[in-house]
């Protein structure tokens, strides 16, 4: 992240639609009081390809005991070149009468994601950046649990290993990563 925005500090301006996480204090009830399940949140997102780059589809947020907080398709603002549905699970059918913009979900995101939330996540750099979000407690499973030579392990393989748990696995009904399953993972 810091290699898009260079060095960070609570006083930097960020670039134009980006947002960072507050205090808790700013938090509108009931957040502001969170248990402990909402201390460490699980983060996935889903991107496209877009004239613009890759850009947010689909975002979900994911409580400690496993109960999702947040689970939201999202249009990009520019035109899709590929759903890359293979990775993503995204069809233009999904997305076909979704009005949610990036915006709204960093704003919905804000109400919940304070600066001491602990975010846990599979290559999270991506989803932050997707998000244009500045979190800074993060816990990234593919720094975590990088194989002998440095490079990540997917997730995939992660939960297969780690959790005795079969993810990402096509089917008819499922052609690509859920979120939501990976975030629960």
């Amino acid at each position: 992240l810091s290699r898009h925005l260079g060095h960070l500090d609570d006083s930097a301006p960020l670039p134009a639609g980006w947002v960072r996480t507050r205090p808790r204090a700013s938090l509108p009830h009931p957040f502001r009081s969170l248990t402990r399940a909402h201390q460490l949140l699980a983060l996935d997102c889903e991107m496209c390809l877009t004239a613009a780059g890759s850009e947010l589809t689909r975002v979900t947020l994911v409580d400690a005991l496993g109960t999702v907080l947040l689970d939201e398709l999202v249009v990009p603002p520019n035109p899709i070149l590929d759903y890359v549905t293979k990775y993503s699970g995204i069809t233009e059918d999904m997305l076909r009468d979704v009005k949610t913009r990036l915006a709204d979900v960093q704003a919905r995101l804000l109400e919940i994601i304070h600066e001491d939330t602990i975010l846990v996540g599979h290559s999270l750099n991506n989803d932050l950046m997707a998000l244009k979000m500045v979190h800074m407690q993060v816990v990234d499973t593919a720094i975590v649990f990088a194989d002998a030579d440095g490079m990540p392990v997917s997730l995939r393989v992660l939960a297969k290993t780690h959790l005795s748990r079969a993810i990402q696995v096509r089917t008819e009904k499922q052609l690509g990563h859920n979120s939501a399953e990976d975030a629960i993972a």
